[in-house]
């Protein structure tokens, strides 16, 4: 059964953070190999952790499991020296999660696509720059065969588009049908971080064909209920 057929039909519950879940793992220095900050590295140097992760997560009743490829990108890697490791990186962070949910039924996995540190709104980055970043990493996770795709933690509206454009182009470009997730980030008058409402983020995203649109990241579901 594909993701899509089991949401029809079932409630779907995704995995929790990466990045504090390395950081509780407390991994020595030598696994960052000079890299340290990187988490996206250590689909490398500790894929057993990674792995680890992931199962724990699957363990404890998630249906999906997120790549360790928040900051995979070209944008975010080539801060590190690691751009050349594109490829490399997204692969490994698929056959991980892969390896996680080897001979388990109805468990998927999830491409992660974060932000970068990089906004166009903010005229840090051209739109069609941010684009060619992010369909790049999305061209590489799609032919490694990913079950999803959730674009999260999103603070620019333009930032989303970018990224969802980039993600329907490549599906396209490589015939795949792969549902599109997205998850905004808020502060707690509900706008992002360049101050976009929530309304005005459904209304522009509303003729993309996305799977789903929520909030992550920030702070906790008991403050993201309105009064």
């Amino acid at each position: 059964m594909n993701f899509t057929n089991f949401a029809d039909k079932h409630i779907v519950l995704l995995d929790g953070a990466m990045g504090t879940s390395i950081q509780a793992l407390g991994l020595p220095d030598t696994v960052w190999n000079s890299y340290y900050g990187n988490s996206e590295i250590l689909n490398l140097t500790a894929p057993d952790a990674i792995v680890g992760i992931h199962k724990g997560y699957l363990e404890a009743g998630c249906n999906v499991v997120e790549t360790n490829t928040f900051g995979a990108s070209r944008l975010v890697l080539a801060e590190f020296g690691l751009a050349d490791k594109l490829a490399e990186i997204n692969t490994h962070a698929i056959r991980l999660a892969r390896k996680a949910t080897d001979g388990m039924d109805n468990k998927f996995v999830a491409l992660s696509v974060g932000p970068s540190s990089k906004l166009p709104t903010l005229g840090q980055i051209s739109f069609d720059d941010m684009h060619a970043a992010y369909i790049e990493q999305i061209r590489v996770a799609l032919n490694a065969g990913i079950d999803v795709i959730i674009i999260e933690t999103c603070q620019d509206l333009l930032q989303v588009k970018s990224a969802v454009v980039a993600a329907m182009q490549a599906c396209n470009e490589l015939v795949k049908d792969v549902p599109i997730m997205v998850s905004v980030t808020v502060d707690e008058s509900g706008k992002l971080l360049v101050g976009t409402d929530l309304t005005c983020v459904a209304k522009t995203l509303a003729g993309y064909p996305l799977f789903s649109l929520g909030l992550n990241c920030g702070f906790g579901p008991d403050k993201m209920i309105a009064p």
